[in-house]
């Protein structure tokens, strides 16, 4: 075995330079294994093996990095004929490796230039009619958005597809990828609360379907079980999930649905082995030259005047408020003047989006995290949720209010559900406490959204207290 050392001793200045590490190696070889260790001494050591040919002949090339989070200590290669009858000297070739490969890759990782990629990220929602139009707006990146398909049907828990195509600087595709995904989200849940609307994140399982096929003797139901997925035609992708369940018309045809990265962890070893698989290049090549533009479909947009202050029905049209752009360049400038308060309001529709999503499952969880969006938000002011709701829903009734609270604490301290979920009945109307309560929970929902709605008019739109409401 023929190995070479080098003593590095470079300051780390830079957030999860590990990655920029992973990057190195992963670009020395098509196929390389990632092995991280974690030293109790504070160090970690970084581990890639791959192989290389010199002179026709095979050889398999670990390398090894080790570092801390303020320090690249060492590198050291070593080298391993593949044929053992093999007897070449391979010292120059590992100094030759470092010094024309991997020296000037530590500072590329470093200094590398962004580049400007247009990705696509998807969620999925739940209404009677999708989101028509295509919509553009400028807040710290440019985001369009539109529905993948427009078939609305008279269901409110019909499944809808939205695009979200983000403009965005990164230094490589790598790091392009995650950077959308998390605009894309943060973007979901400030438009959950414009909107009232849940947005899910695509996850592909296997699920039982019925269909029916016509016979002679009559029509007959069948149950098969599929996993899910759908195909976007715009950029030709079979989309699983929005990271390593990407996969183009042409790989899935080669049997490959699935492409990205595998890990396996070792606990008792403290180590993780971590490798690509498939052709994660092919879907870099799918968003190669992809714009944000209207697609050649497109529907009308549907607009509405001011943000609605009254709760979303799933069997309702969704209107884009015209001040949607206003709403995220608001957010941009609020972001700037107070990261603090930008923080706790980025956290409060984070929690108003959860409870969307949660809504299908619990009405008690739901209503639990509404009123955590909104206690999070009244820490912006320091005041009482209580407090905090009157002042911009001042029709709010102090004993609605104490019952909100008590359903939240209820729940997260004695594990309480307060609107019958463990109490079935084929026929729930037929009880007055069941109307009785159905009426509360409608009634919860549109008093704190009022106060957030409010909230925003005031301190995002700039607008005083109840004005250009509807």
């Amino acid at each position: 075995m023929f190995c070479f050392s080098q003593e590095l001793d470079y300051d780390i200045d830079k957030e999860n330079y590990v990655k920029d590490i992973q990057e190195l190696f992963n670009g020395l070889s098509d196929n390389v294994v990632i092995d991280l260790r974690n030293y109790d001494s504070g160090y970690y050591n970084l581990e890639s093996s791959f192989k290389k040919e010199y002179n026709d002949h095979m050889v398999t090339i670990l390398a090894s990095v080790e570092f801390s989070k303020k320090k690249l200590r060492n590198i050291k290669l070593c080298l391993e004929p593949d044929d053992v009858n093999d007897t070449t000297n391979y010292d120059m070739q590992l100094k030759l490796l470092y010094h024309e490969e991997i020296k000037s890759r530590l500072f590329d990782a470093v200094n590398q230039k962004k580049k400007k990629y247009t990705l696509r990220n998807y969620k999925f929602i739940y209404n009677s009619t999708p989101i028509y139009g295509f919509y553009t707006v400028n807040g710290e990146a440019k985001i369009a958005f539109h529905s993948l398909y427009c078939m609305p049907k008279n269901e409110p828990m019909t499944e809808h597809i939205v695009c979200f195509d983000i403009e965005l600087y990164e230094r490589n595709f790598e790091r392009a990828r995650p950077s959308a995904n998390n605009i894309a989200t943060e973007f979901c849940n400030f438009l959950s609360v414009l909107l009232d609307l849940g947005f899910y994140e695509p996850s592909s399982k296997f699920v039982h379907f019925i269909n029916s096929e016509n016979y002679e003797d009559g029509k007959v139901f069948l149950t098969n079980r599929f996993r899910t997925a759908f195909y976007d035609p715009e950029l030709n992708l079979l989309v699983q999930n929005n990271m390593n369940g990407l996969s183009t018309l042409e790989e899935v045809q080669k049997g490959n649905c699935r492409n990205g990265y595998v890990a396996l962890t070792f606990e008792s070893e403290k180590k993780t082995l971590q490798t690509k698989y498939v052709n994660p290049l092919a879907i870099e090549k799918a968003f190669c030259g992809h714009t944000i533009h209207p697609p050649v479909d497109v529907t009308e947009s549907k607009y509405r005047e001011g943000i609605n202050e009254k709760i979303h029905y799933l069997d309702a049209p969704i209107e884009i408020p015209r001040e949607i752009r206003r709403y995220f360049r608001g957010i941009a400038e609020y972001k700037k003047s107070n990261f603090s308060n930008y923080k706790l309001f980025r956290n409060a529709c984070r929690l108003y989006n959860k409870s969307k999503l949660l809504s299908l499952d619990e009405s008690t969880i739901e209503i639990s995290f509404l009123v955590a969006s909104l206690e999070t938000l009244s820490h912006i002011e320091q005041m009482r949720f209580s407090d905090f709701v009157k002042k911009y829903n001042p029709d709010a009734e102090q004993k609605n209010l104490s019952d909100l609270y008590n359903i939240r604490s209820d729940l997260f301290h004695s594990g309480n559900f307060s609107f019958f979920e463990y109490d079935f009945d084929i026929n729930p109307y037929s009880d007055a406490m069941y109307c009785e309560f159905q009426h509360k929970y409608i009634e919860y929902k549109s008093i704190l959204r009022k106060a957030f709605v409010r909230w925003i008019q005031c301190n995002i739109l700039n607008l005083p207290i109840g004005e250009n409401n509807s």
